[in-house]
């Protein structure tokens, strides 16, 4: 299980046999937003939560990820390789 954490988190690529990861969210005040890049390497955000709640997220075959926080919101990602 990781922690909670505020600070931007940037995952690796995931491959075709890549599991579901976990995404805790506290938004307390703000939200948790996930993004990726466009081809002018800029992250555009494509997902934002603003509800408690742990949400599955499908990441087979994606390339990196920016998970990010805004306000005082918190956040808790988890994914195992195997």
């Amino acid at each position: 299980m990781s922690t909670w954490q505020s600070d931007a988190l940037i995952t690796g690529g995931f491959v075709h046999s890549a599991k579901p990861a976990t995404l805790d969210i506290d938004p307390r005040g703000g939200m948790v937003e996930i993004a990726l890049q466009d081809a002018d390497g800029i992250w555009r955000t494509f997902e934002s939560f603003d509800t408690l709640g742990s949400f599955k997220i499908e990441v087979v075959n994606t390339p990196p990820l920016r998970i990010s926080a805004t306000a005082d919101a918190v956040f808790r990602w988890t994914w195992h390789e195997s």
